[in-house]
């Protein structure tokens, strides 16, 4: 079966841009124009956490909110961002599955089934892909046990980028793109490298801005020993991280593997 798998659920994970939920930028928070630390709360609060990268405080509020709101789809989607976002930078495993089950407990009144794309609410695109995520980060705690969770990340991922392939940037695009390219193929698994590597250049495509799409296109490449392409992807992908926490936290990964250049999708 499987020897090394960690991998895939480590880059399956993508860091949610504070565009999606703020219409102020980053700079403004850091220039003092926003408090982001002031009496914050609801949707306006949420936005402005996030885009400080505060994403602790970003789930406090969203959990007011959520409470306050409980048949409010908006707010479950930005709790369960802000819980995957927690998750993903967590110290440890059991931390990171605390904050898996709060993203999956909020969206689970609002999910629907994958096959229902012709009938599902205008949101159920976006809560999709926050199941996915959630459930790829449970799998990266799983080491070789993440391949009995796989075929769920990626059944939900099909369903996002049905319903809402744009979402924060193409992020459904990346998701399910490394999900192809990093499992193993039938009958194992869902894998299938050539599609996988088609969403993940039409994810870049959709959003050039996006540190993450180049580190995955980079970290795929490596898979392919493209070392050369690779390199070029990761050196892109290092002129875009920014100060986004979790994007930093992937791209130092899939940097570290280049430096080591090592082999890390084994399959007996």
């Amino acid at each position: 079966m499987i020897r090394a798998f960690a991998v895939l659920v480590l880059a399956v994970a993508c860091s949610c841009s504070p565009a999606v939920f703020t219409t102020a930028s980053s700079a403004e928070v850091q220039q003092g124009k926003l408090d982001a630390k002031g009496p914050i709360q609801g949707d306006d609060g949420f936005k402005k956490a996030m885009a400080a990268y505060d994403y602790r405080r970003a789930l406090d509020v969203a959990t007011s909110w959520s409470r306050s709101e409980p048949q409010s789809a908006e707010a479950a989607i930005a709790l369960a961002t802000a819980a995957n976002a927690v998750a993903d930078l967590g110290k440890d495993d059991d931390e990171t599955e605390e904050f898996v089950q709060r993203s999956l407990d909020a969206l689970a009144p609002f999910r629907t089934k994958p096959g229902d794309a012709a009938s599902a609410p205008a949101h159920s695109g976006a809560v999709s892909y926050l199941v996915a995520e959630a459930l790829a980060l449970r799998a990266r705690t799983k080491g070789t046990g993440a391949i009995v969770i796989i075929p769920e990340v990626a059944e939900h991922g099909e369903a996002a980028v049905k319903l809402a392939p744009g979402y924060d940037d193409a992020a459904p695009l990346r998701l399910l793109g490394m999900v192809l390219s990093k499992a193993p193929p039938w009958p194992h698994g869902p894998g299938d490298p050539d599609r996988g590597m088609k969403l993940l250049q039409d994810a870049a495509d959709r959003a050039p801005r996006r540190a993450e799409a180049f580190v995955h296109l980079a970290d795929v490449m490596l898979d392919q020993s493209r070392v050369q392409d690779a390199q070029r992807a990761l050196q892109r992908a290092r002129e875009l991280v920014g100060k986004n926490p979790r994007a930093k936290k992937l791209y130092l990964e899939v940097e570290q593997r280049m430096k080591t250049n090592k082999k890390v999708k084994q399959y007996d």
